[in-house]
């Protein structure tokens, strides 16, 4: 069935029709509009509003609102549709917002906005630009006040970001919340979530006010968003005026200036700005709060900007003993699992897709948003820059001392305190994330982890376990044991196992019966991107010398690997699944056809845990699979010794 919706643009109440299939995705309809329109920039930069309220009421198609909004005015005949719980989400299907039933007809349904930093490029009659010495008032507001080529922000914009700012500092963690700050600034999120290290980020640069911050942190985990939350914060909350200047990457990239003034109501942007222009609007804009984002230090000491109030640096900043009184590093720490879990939830994935995505990106919030086969091709290309003399700057715990820019790979983390062990004598509790001696740093993406596994020593896969297990992040736990498994096989280490039959139900007082074995790789191979790919090496597996093989990406159920070895003195081919966890699900079906694979072999399932206590009391869900591959669990002394006596590596 095929819609034809009413959709009118905020910026100038122009309408259009647009015809879409009912089955079609808010990002599909919002594609169809940029391309109508001619829009030169890309459609997901536009935002689009349900144009009806709770109590059921459109917006009518003849409302003389649309009249005096292609004059300039927003009134609240139409501001009151431009709300949070009016906004239409990419990820959801039409019928969602719209229902089942055919929208009807001469009303508006979907009210569109252009962000103000597109909207003079796409303007249907833009005027022309004219010095400050001109005395046409409304020319001279067109060229904001002779800054040639900047673009005045509509009040209603500043409004409406400002009632939503207002409620930031009692957003609950774990919730998300559309702040409209992409209207003005296209790159931001139109969903900002709040996890804690944001929040505790926020409250730490709030609080130092006679210090110049500098936001630190691995690549895309959101140091650029936080300059431009904090930005708008200062200036639409605390009243403060603030000049933000953005050096900004990729398509549309280049210098931008954003001013917002709320002492004299004067809030424009510049999209392209020289360095000259910069200079000129300084000196001009004194006593403004200076922003800056995706500078480097080198830049911004050639430039006189060093007196900024806060800065979000596109690479290392290095502090020397004279800087230390005026300047504080602050730490924004890569992602967590579960926060990009609700992310992914809000983008409308599933779990497979969830994992998969994170399989990639690790931490890396930036990459996890990506297309998969975009992450992929990132972290290629920063792994493939990692050769064998750099591999010890990898290393997790060695600081943040290394010469070279690794932050990619190796990503940065807080040590969380606890408020009884890591008082001060003062009886305050020390904040982690201004004490670089407290930052911590993990290689979090699995898929880099394989990929550099050929020149990072087993014990490096303990320091990142250790670094889960600091952080509480039993995630990265998972992915350390699994891979520190993988690259002992891969780079041929013996692997000692203590071996138990799966029993589904435990007897008290009967003692679980370990058998010792041993497992030593001579022909490991890594292969398969699919689970075609991975079916086919099975197969070759069975008839060939490899005698442990895993898959190049995480594209299996129930299995890790597969591994040829000697269980009571027969030869096996152990289907293994390897987990920190102590209750794990197992898929019958596609185990017997991984069984299936190996026709001359006896095949078993085992579960790889990391100590005695897992092993012992080790459940597999559904508790009781029928499954004629026999199951086994078991566990590596070596690996349960260290995670005892939690070994710290300096």
């Amino acid at each position: 069935m095929s819609l034809t919706l009413y959709c009118a643009i905020v910026n100038d109440g122009s309408t259009i029709k647009v015809e879409v299939h009912a089955s079609a995705s808010v990002a599909q309809l919002r594609t169809k509009i940029a391309k109508k329109m001619q829009y030169p920039f890309p459609a997901y930069e536009l935002t689009l509003y349900l144009a009806k309220l709770a109590d059921g009421d459109w917006l009518p198609g003849d409302a003389a609102a649309l009249v005096r909004l292609s004059n300039g005015h927003l009134d609240e005949d139409i501001s009151k549709y431009l709300t949070p719980s009016n906004q239409m989400f990419p990820a959801m299907g039409l019928n969602y917002h719209f229902g089942m039933e055919v929208p009807p007809r001469n009303v508006v349904h979907v009210l569109v906005r252009v962000p103000s930093a597109r909207w003079d490029e796409v303007r249907p009659h833009k005027k022309h630009k004219v010095s400050s010495t001109d005395n046409d008032d409304e020319e001279k507001d067109e060229a904001v006040e002779g800054v040639q080529g900047a673009t005045s922000i509509p009040p209603d914009v500043i409004a409406s970001i400002e009632g939503r700012l207002g409620l930031i500092n009692s957003q609950d963690v774990g919730g998300g919340v559309g702040l409209g700050i992409d209207l003005i600034e296209p790159d931001f999120p139109q969903w900002f979530f709040m996890r804690q290290a944001t929040k505790d980020v926020i409250k730490t640069c709030n609080a130092l006010e006679r210090v110049f911050v500098v936001l630190k942190g691995s690549p895309g985990v959101g140091k650029s968003m936080l300059v431009l939350l904090l930005a708008f914060y200062k200036a639409l909350c605390l009243r403060t005026p603030v000049m933000l200047i953005r050096n900004r990457k990729g398509p549309g990239g280049g210098t931008s200036m954003l001013c917002l003034d709320p002492v004299n109501a004067k809030y424009w942007r510049k999209h392209d700005a020289t360095i000259e222009e910069l200079n000129a609007f300084r000196r001009r804009y004194k006593g403004f709060a200076l922003y800056l984002d995706g500078f480097d230090k080198a830049f911004v000491f050639k430039h006189g900007l060093q007196e900024f109030r806060l800065l979000a640096t596109s690479g290392q900043y290095r502090l020397k003993s004279d800087d230390m009184p005026h300047y504080e590093l602050c730490l924004v720490p890569f992602w967590s699992k579960p926060d990009l879990i609700a992310i992914g939830c809000h983008e409308g994935w599933d779990e497979a897709a969830i994992n998969d995505k994170y399989f990639y990106s690790g931490g890396n919030l930036r990459h996890f948003l990506m297309p998969k086969n975009i992450a992929e091709n990132a972290v290629d290309l920063a792994t493939d820059s990692i050769v064998p003399g750099m591999a010890i700057h990898l290393e997790s715990q060695r600081g943040a001392t290394s010469p070279h820019q690794i932050d990619t790979i190796r990503m940065s983390g807080v040590q969380p305190t606890d408020p009884v062990t890591d008082s001060n004598a003062d009886g305050t509790t020390p904040n982690n994330y201004l004490e670089v001696a407290q930052w911590i740093y993990a290689i979090t993406s699995e898929y880099a982890l394989r990929r550099l596994a050929q020149i990072i020593p087993p014990s490096e896969f303990q320091a990142i376990w250790l670094t889960g297990h600091n952080l509480g992040d039993g995630v990265l736990k998972g992915i350390a044991f699994e891979n520190y498994i993988h690259n002992l096989a891969m780079q041929l280490n013996k692997i000692d196992l203590k071996v138990l039959e799966y029993r589904p139900k435990l007897t008290a007082g009967v003692a679980s019966v370990y058998t010792d074995e041993a497992f030593e790789a001579k022909a490991p191979k890594t292969s398969g991107n699919n689970t075609v790919e991975c079916d086919a090496a099975m197969v070759s597996m069975a008839s060939s010398p490899v005698d442990y093989w895993r898959p190049y990406t995480r594209s299996l159920p129930t299995i890790d690997c597969v591994a040829k070895l000697t269980i009571n003195g027969q030869e096996w081919v152990a289907l293994i699944q390897i987990t920190t966890r102590k209750t794990l699900n197992i898929d019958v079906e596609a185990l017997e056809a991984y069984a299936s694979h190996f026709p001359q072999w006896k095949c078993c399932y085992i579960a790889l845990v990391p100590d005695k206590e897992t092993c012992d009391g080790f459940r597999l869900s559904p508790v009781e699979p029928h499954t004629g591959v026999p199951l086994k669990v078991a566990y590596m002394p070596a690996w349960s010794a260290f995670a005892a006596t939690k070994i710290e590596k300096y």
